[in-house]
């Protein structure tokens, strides 16, 4: 997918310049510049970087296969779900860089992430997508996509996919 100024979203690789990152959370800017790498080569879970021609990295988002447990989610969604832990996709970690921050970088990441959850969830069983956000400004971000809390955990944040799989119709995701 290509953006405005020639700024793409693509899997992580060793050429992206991860250094110096810096979305304003240690853990995040910790997560890219040490981790990020590995744990993809390691399917432990995959990062892709919003970056330009010269592979500096604007942002990132990393994903990862999940469950949730039956009686996390509230009665409206898990009235005709098994009780049984629930197969999700978990958007663990996404970030944008300070000096790139107000562009809607991290919308357009969102919207990549839930675009390959939706294709992911032709071959694999994905009833909802999770995340748990750091503070209540990123829980106030997911809430602007249509992202709910968990009863009793307002930080811990989900999206049915059948509702992904609407807004990918409706809008062309």
């Amino acid at each position: 997918m290509d953006h405005p100024a020639g700024l793409r979203i693509e899997p992580i690789q060793r050429k992206h310049k991860v250094r110096p990152f810096d979305c304003g959370e240690q853990s995040l800017n910790e997560y890219i510049s040490r981790y990020a790498f590995s744990n993809d080569r390691n399917n432990i879970s995959k990062t892709f970087v919003l970056t330009d021609t010269n592979n500096h990295v604007y942002g990132y988002y990393s994903v990862c296969a999940s469950s949730v447990e039956f009686s996390e989610l509230p009665g409206d969604v898990s009235g005709r779900l098994p009780r049984y832990p629930i197969p999700a996709a978990l958007i663990a970690r996404l970030a944008v860089d300070t000096a790139a921050q107000g562009n809607d970088y991290g919308g357009r990441l969102l919207i990549d992430a839930l675009q390959r959850i939706v294709q992911t969830s032709e071959e694999l069983g994905i009833t909802v997508v999770i995340v748990d956000a750091l503070h209540q400004k990123a829980g106030t971000f997911y809430e602007r996509y249509g992202f709910r809390s968990f009863p009793g955990n307002e930080l811990k944040l989900f999206l049915p996919i059948e509702t992904v799989l609407k807004a990918a119709i409706s809008y062309k995701l």
